[in-house]
């Protein structure tokens, strides 16, 4: 399996992927599965599991990859054919999910804890994903701008530094006497991870708590409702395609819909 995930990374797939694809094709497998051997697959397995339906579509590409990862390896002589007539239902496409204006600023103001505060207002100002906060440096920060890099593409991205954001973070770096290297930190000094980061918002927050993802949906749908171009939010968040962005127009008219309901004339009951 090691050798699968070296062959994806070769062929332009991060390494959090490559994992994913082992780890899907690990629980659809009925023993140890091998680089010589398709036939431990488990196709019964995989159409019984009680998953999503985009879950489903997930573990079989998995095993397509997989597959025709030993076709190349002329490891097998060509894919199974019963992989290949698998039929699964349509992937489910779900509106991003969001916290509220409300539950923002409540959450915004629901705390003096600095490293929190400066987590909080990064998240929402940059609109930036947990994974590219969590490998920010202080190198990273300039004058009136913030280099991200997105360790998936290996791509720099630059965000904003608002003023708000520039205080918190000259403060925070302060009291913490940090100089260089990663701003969010564990305790033994090592960089702070994504999931140790959900952690503190969570163990801070309490009620208030909202997913990091979260903000991003908050400041995408913000930025549209307030007449920011469509392709402009798709920079400002990194996406490398428009179609991912384009989901945040529906959440946006929905939003806009229920904001209306018993107010427009034609609503009203």
């Amino acid at each position: 399996m090691n050798k699968f995930k070296h062959f994806l990374t070769l062929h332009g797939k991060s390494a959090i992927t490559a994992i994913g694809y082992a780890s899907d094709i690990s629980k659809c497998v009925a023993n140890q599965i091998t680089d010589k051997k398709l036939s431990f697959i488990n196709i019964d397995k995989l159409t019984s599991m009680s998953l999503s339906p985009n879950s489903k579509h997930r573990y079989l590409s998995s095993l397509k990859k997989y597959a025709k990862y030993l076709l190349y390896k002329k490891e097998i002589a060509n894919i199974p054919t019963e992989l290949l007539a698998i039929e699964l239902p349509p992937i489910v496409k779900n509106n991003p999910k969001m916290p509220s204006k409300d539950q923002l600023t409540k959450t915004l103001n629901s705390t003096n804890d600095i490293e929190i505060k400066l987590l909080i207002h990064l998240l929402y100002s940059t609109g930036a994903r947990i994974r590219s906060i969590s490998n920010l440096k202080v190198e990273d920060i300039q004058e009136d701008h913030i280099v991200f890099t997105n360790k998936k593409s290996g791509r720099e991205f630059v965000s904003i530094l608002t003023p708000e954001v520039k205080i918190l973070l000259q403060q925070y770096l302060r009291e913490k006497e940090i100089n260089s290297g990663y701003i969010f930190k564990e305790t033994r000094g090592e960089q702070a991870t994504p999931s140790c980061l959900r952690h503190r918002l969570q163990r801070s927050l309490g009620k208030n708590y909202i997913n990091p993802h979260g903000f991003r949906h908050r400041i995408a749908t913000d930025l549209l409702e307030n007449g920011v171009d469509l392709y402009d939010v798709k920079d400002f968040l990194d996406h490398s395609n428009v179609n991912t962005t384009l989901r945040y127009i529906h959440t946006s008219i929905e939003h806009k819909k229920k904001s209306l309901v018993g107010k427009h004339p034609m609503l009203c009951d």
